[in-house]
């Protein structure tokens, strides 16, 4: 009875995510209805656990879970804009220092993960959201603690890395992969000299052994410094 449903954002396999407005506070609030009867639900769930842990201006904030006898509802901060998969679709130029800044402000986000113990393991356009200048991080419920292994893994086809889909243990280089697959999508806006660069930036981020990859975000992150200018 707190929240009035204003539309729905997203039906997946665990449940439905909808926005909704607090009706005393007039504001705009993220729902996420997670069935008990879907598989994993448990796996789900844990990542109003892994954002209540989380403080960081880039990451939505849990308000309140809510639980009945079918579901449990998160109720996170709603971040705006729209997503980078949409974003993309609807350009036709971008100017190096734009990608540039965007890049580095995901840089920094999975850098502030890592240094909290978490893995996201989901990086990919469609968790990314554009607001103004402002770039943001959505979408938990794959993240896990560093050196956690619970045999499921949600990292999506075509981002994950080659260690997710074995179930062979994921670090931070698993994340740089998936990072280094959204770099890639920037590839066609760029200057051609520019693009040689970037190009060897993303196939470094994105090669199959964990170990040949930059071993850190830190690392991409002066790159990314180095080509803006």
């Amino acid at each position: 009875g707190k929240y009035r449903i204003l539309k729905l954002l997203a039906n997946g396999s665990g449940g439905e995510v909808f926005l909704a407005e607090h009706i005393v506070l007039g504001e705009q609030r993220v729902v996420k209805r997670l069935l008990k009867n879907r598989p994993f639900y448990a796996e789900r769930r844990r990542e109003a656990h892994t954002l209540q842990q989380l403080q960081h201006t880039a990451i939505p904030r849990i308000y309140d879970i809510e639980e009945d006898g079918s579901a449990c509802y998160i109720i996170e901060e709603d971040m705006g804009g729209e997503t980078l998969h949409d974003f993309l679709n609807r350009q036709k130029c971008l100017s190096t220092s734009f990608i540039s800044n965007y890049s580095i402000q995901l840089c920094e986000i999975i850098e502030y993960l890592h240094q909290e113990g978490i893995l996201y393991l989901d990086v990919k356009p469609e968790n990314i959201m554009i607001y103004g200048e402002k770039l943001t991080l959505i979408d938990f419920g794959g993240a896990i603690r560093k050196q956690e292994h619970s045999g499921v893994m949600f990292g999506t086809q075509g981002y994950a890395a080659p260690e997710q889909y074995d179930f062979s243990q994921t670090d931070c280089r698993s994340d740089i992969y998936s990072f280094g697959v959204v770099l890639e999508k920037f590839t066609g806006f760029l200057t051609e000299n520019k693009q040689n660069q970037w190009k060897r930036l993303v196939e470094k981020c994105t090669l199959f052994a964990p170990d040949s990859r930059y071993q850190s975000v830190n690392e991409i992150k002066h790159e990314l410094k180095r080509l803006k200018n």
